[in-house]
């Protein structure tokens, strides 16, 4: 069994500031924790519980590609990138999104 663990939800409407707040070289610690609608932390700790009492569950986990060690945020934006979203304005990954998620899967079914 697949256990995707959660990720924020992201407040819409910052999604489209990406871009301009890059260019004004702005506190992007500041913007990345004001992209961050809903903390995913009480859910990931009922995945953990989950997942550590079940013997066939696989977590799929996204935080490793979504979680910027450095600052501590979340950053669903490539900053080398120019700002390059990948995520939707509905809380979906977009093309690039999927991109940068795709070697989990590749990771799942070689194993399997």
């Amino acid at each position: 069994m697949f256990i995707l663990t959660s990720i924020p939800e992201i407040e819409h409407s910052h999604i489209e500031m990406i871009v301009p707040t890059m260019k004004k070289r702005e506190n992007l610690i500041k913007f990345d924790k004001s992209f961050v609608h809903t903390s995913p932390e009480s859910a990931r700790r009922r995945h953990s519980k989950l997942i550590e009492n079940c013997d066939r569950c696989i977590p799929i986990d996204y935080k490793p590609l979504f979680w910027n060690t450095t600052t501590d945020t979340w950053r669903f934006y490539d900053e080398k990138n120019n700002g390059l979203s990948y995520m939707t304005q509905v809380d979906h990954l977009n093309y690039h999104g999927l991109e940068l998620i795709r070697n989990v899967y590749t990771n799942i079914c070689r194993k399997l």
